[in-house]
């Protein structure tokens, strides 16, 4: 990644990680768009693909041999369940970031912890799919947690962001899939690991077999060298399981069940 371009998402990151100011419902705002704009600068998607995210189409895929510690990826379903013209689901994976600042997971595990414990929204019920399956990820407001963010609010959000800041940029809603795809030509991953995290053409073999998910793009999107298998977060060695069973004690109970 350029200087430059880090620069500009640390900034758009940091601009919507203070939007809050104070109040508990602007920063449910700012955490929202947050998240919505990692998603897809990290993962190639655009805007619209966000805002159709429910809580079901997020799920986590573990990767043996990428490092000398675990290495758990978040994944999203993108689209609602939208299919390649061979009929495959599309997907976005995301491993956890270098920079805890640019971290997607990081992000959203923020505004899922501002979410339920901070505004207090009903935790969800998981006795049947029919009682969470429709719950958005972006949600306009924790008390309507299943009308979805329309995609113009997220770009607008972008755009307000890219004003106050004074970056200038031609697209918006898809501005993600264009940045990132930039990010991935100028660090050197492979044309053919590119198109598979943008869900571009990539032929019958990758249409047809593939998963969607590019480990080298997942690789250089969270700041580790892209053909070398060094996944390593020192910060993720400091979270005991004392305080880990704190963060959402009603999910171990479901767990148990």
């Amino acid at each position: 990644m350029s200087a430059e371009m880090k620069k500009h998402h640390l900034l758009i990151a940091h601009y919507f990680w203070t939007y809050g100011g104070g109040s508990s419902f602007k920063t449910f705002k700012g955490l929202c768009n947050r998240l919505g704009y990692l998603l897809c600068e990290q993962g190639l998607i655009s805007g619209e693909n966000v805002s159709d995210l429910q809580l079901p189409d997020f799920f986590s895929v573990v990767y043996d041999n990428e490092g000398p510690m675990l290495c758990t990826a978040m994944v999203i379903l993108k689209g609602w369940g939208k299919n390649n013209q061979f009929g495959k689901p599309l997907f976005s994976g995301y491993y956890c970031h270098v920079d805890v600042k640019l971290c997607a997971m990081s992000a959203a595990a923020f505004f899922l912890f501002h979410r339920y414990h901070i505004m207090d929204e009903p935790f969800p019920d998981f006795s049947s799919s029919q009682k969470w399956h429709d719950i958005s990820m972006f949600c306009t407001d924790f008390c309507n947690n299943l009308k979805a963010m329309s995609s113009s609010g997220h770009a607008r959000a972008i755009y307000e962001a890219n004003s106050a800041l004074n970056i200038s940029h031609t697209k918006i809603t898809h501005a993600g899939r264009q940045n990132g795809r930039q990010l991935l030509d100028k660090a050197g991953v492979e044309k053919v690991a590119t198109d598979v995290t943008g869900g571009w053409s990539t032929g019958a073999g990758e249409g047809c077999y593939g998963n969607g998910l590019s480990l080298l793009s997942m690789r250089d999107m969270a700041g580790f060298p892209s053909n070398e298998k060094g996944f390593f977060i020192p910060r993720a060695g400091l979270s005991p399981d004392s305080l880990l069973q704190l963060v959402f004690p009603k999910l171990d109970d479901w767990y148990v069940r």
